[in-house]
């Protein structure tokens, strides 16, 4: 008898565990569109050839860009799209309602339900213009009631809860699985007059309080929460806090330690335009890439009980709108390359002959570009490369040779864990 009761109870057992089970989440996430409507484009002149020329991102491709991946999505038909923030160039109303009308409603339509949260580029933006030969003229730009207003089909009107601080907001993926969309961006710290878009990001007190309290609800009821926000929350190179830290959300060691003891392991970035993904603790933070920086990606991610697999794949194919005989990686590497080339070299001082800083340029363009494919190894011969030319740039300033061999080495250092193709064991 006693061999019966215990043969019963493990039945009972299999058969609650299997009760409980979670069907398979499947997502898409897509991040740092940058959708320019071409609207802005009055006239193409020096007004932007200026501003593309200090810039990294392909945004005359960003619709045709934005078309592929819809396609793709459309294809591989996910149950969620997330959309990790700078939805748009600048912010402009026009290029938001067109990634809604033109995108984001077919998607729906198909039964796609997706999710987004603004970026540093997307509210109240100083900086959204159009441009007409050599003039640029202000256009309209949402405040962040009247963003949530334009997404409300897209996040905001299928929150559980929302932040009365800030656009974060919650949705429930599955009975057991939620999704906790944070905005970090200082949108309110902008200034027409300074015509200032403040790049970095914060979490208020009152979102934090948010945050706390809306894990403590999931854990009560014995959910899974995964987050998604804009800002870094896990450096993801050496010296990215030095460098450029207005990439991670402020007192990120702090939050991301807050939100690891809160039970969320796994949060979704964008923000850098790079594929990587980096760990502090528990805490995974996995930043997808630019689509309108090379290599254009994407991720695919499927959440399977205890296990988070996450796959790459890349804009590619015919149809893709390039002339000149360059398949699009050859032309989303090359643009690539040329805007940190001419980043680098502006930034370089006088000084410093040409020839070392054309030098400079083409060993910190290569380093980039291996940083936005994820995975990067550097080559064999690189490092003494790197210290050969920061000997030649110290002869004319001791401090940006520091500064170069750093950031030259760090980029092309990867930090665990795999960028690409992962499965996380949660």
């Amino acid at each position: 008898m006693k061999i019966k009761v215990n043969g019963l109870l493990a039945l009972l057992l299999l058969l609650t565990s299997c009760a409980k089970a979670s069907k398979d989440i499947t997502m898409m996430v897509v991040s740092d569109t940058h959708l320019m409507s071409p609207e802005l484009l009055k006239n193409d002149g020096k007004a932007f050839t200026d501003y593309v020329s200090r810039d990294r991102k392909m945004l005359k491709e960003s619709p045709m860009l934005m078309e592929k991946v819809t396609e793709n999505i459309l294809k591989q038909h996910p149950q969620y799209l997330l959309i990790t923030g700078d939805l748009t160039k600048d912010g402009e109303t026009v290029s938001h309602k067109m990634l809604c009308d033109k995108y984001l409603k077919r998607i729906k339509s198909a039964g796609i339900q997706v999710f987004v949260i603004p970026g540093n580029h997307d509210v109240d933006n100083p900086h959204a213009v159009e441009f007409d030969g050599n003039v640029t003229r202000r256009v309209p730009t949402p405040k962040a009631d009247e963003f949530a207003k334009i997404y409300n089909d897209y996040g905001y009107g299928q929150a559980i809860a929302r932040d009365t601080s800030s656009l974060s907001y919650v949705v429930q993926l599955s009975e057991d699985v939620r999704l906790l969309c944070l905005d970090a961006c200082e949108y309110e710290n902008n200034s027409y007059q300074k015509n200032i878009c403040v790049t970095a990001g914060r979490l208020k007190k009152e979102t934090v309080s948010f945050i706390k309290e809306q894990a403590k609800d999931a854990r009560k009821k014995g959910m899974r929460m995964l987050a998604m926000m804009h800002h870094g929350i896990v450096q993801h190179w050496t010296w990215q806090e030095k460098a450029m830290r207005e990439y991670l959300v402020d007192k990120w060691r702090k939050h991301a330690d807050m939100l690891s003891r809160l039970g969320i392991k796994i949060v979704f970035t964008g923000h850098f335009h790079s594929q990587d993904i980096s760990k502090r603790g528990s805490l995974y933070d996995i930043e997808t890439g630019s689509l309108v920086s090379y290599p254009s990606p994407y991720r695919t991610v499927t959440l399977s009980g205890n296990k988070l697999i996450i796959k790459t794949k890349h804009l590619t194919g015919t149809g893709m709108g390039i002339s000149g005989g360059k398949s699009f990686g050859e032309y989303a590497k090359d643009y690539a390359r040329t805007g940190i080339y001419n980043i680098v070299g502006g930034m370089l001082p006088k000084t410093i002959p040409d020839s070392i800083r054309k030098e400079a340029c083409d060993i910190i363009s290569d380093a980039y570009l291996a940083h936005l494919g994820g995975d990067e190894k550097m080559p064999s011969g690189k490092q003494q490369l790197i210290n050969a030319t920061a000997a030649k740039i110290k002869k004319y300033s001791w401090k940006y040779a520091y500064i170069f061999k750093h950031i030259s080495k760090y980029l092309w250092t990867d930090l665990t864990p795999e960028d690409n193709n992962i499965v996380i064991n949660l």
